[in-house]
């Protein structure tokens, strides 16, 4: 096996943060199933050769034991890579600079977020209106649909992808804090680790930058998520009994 590191090229233009053991092998063959059953390899598209490295499947959803689950790892996805049946897998994708090292920074506009040498272009901030598809794309992080399947024109909006159920929209510079909670779903099932994209923290619902969400209350029983992420509440799609922080008033709805 070998390490990937946050600052080598084993996987084309960067690196995983915080490093990811891995094997060389040779996409459409079988090697590596000798590391883990239902592992394979992809071709990561690297200048030197082996060009494939295995990765580790997945199951999206709630797992048993989250260590069973790309090691429990809140810096990969879970995501489907499948083009006709469903394939997850787990990739990684950074959540800061600060979580590549000293030197690197975070491109977070792909799945496959991956610390680099050189800054991306900024791109738009999250909450700005964005095409899905679009070439190149136009936001710093991600463009989701936001349109109904079959309405024209297709409309979408920036957020930046994120880990299921961790901490994410981290603000730049040495000490990063955690800007939002990654809660918004991209597959039917969801859990801990599946690809999703960030709820942003508020204090009323006026903070919320994505149309239709409201700032949701955390519960009590959330206490150490709210103190966590630094915020009351979190950007949310209206859910029934749940209190909106309405600007210093809460509601329930």
């Amino acid at each position: 096996m070998v390490c990937a590191t946050a600052n080598g090229t084993l996987f084309g233009v960067g690196g995983p943060s915080q490093g990811m053991c891995t094997m060389s092998c040779t996409p459409g063959e079988t090697e590596c199933d000798m590391l883990k059953a239902g592992a394979e390899c992809f071709d990561f598209g690297s200048a030197d050769a082996p060009r494939g490295y295995c990765l580790d499947a997945c199951e999206q959803g709630a797992p048993l034991d989250l260590q069973s689950k790309c090691a429990g790892r809140s810096d990969f996805l879970c995501v489907d890579l499948g083009e006709t049946t469903i394939l997850p897998f787990c990739v990684p994708h950074c959540r800061s600079d600060a979580e590549c090292g000293d030197g690197l920074y975070c491109d977070k506009s792909l799945l496959l977020g991956l610390c680099t040498k050189t800054k991306q272009p900024t791109g738009d901030p999250v909450g700005s209106r964005c095409t899905p598809g679009d070439t190149p794309n136009t936001c710093e992080g991600y463009c989701i649909r936001t349109s109904a399947d079959g309405v024209t024109p297709v409309t979408g909006a920036c957020v930046e992808l994120c880990s299921g159920g961790s901490e994410c929209l981290y603000s730049s510079g040495s000490s990063p804090a955690p800007g939002g909670y990654c809660g918004g779903a991209l597959s039917e099932t969801f859990g801990a680790i599946d690809a999703g994209y960030c709820l942003s923290n508020c204090s009323c619902s006026a903070d919320c930058q994505l149309a239709g969400d409201l700032c949701r209350k955390w519960p009590d029983a959330d206490a150490d998520a709210a103190s966590a992420l630094g915020a009351p509440g979190v950007c949310y799609p209206v859910v029934a009994q749940s209190v909106e922080l309405d600007c210093g008033r809460g509601t329930t709805i």
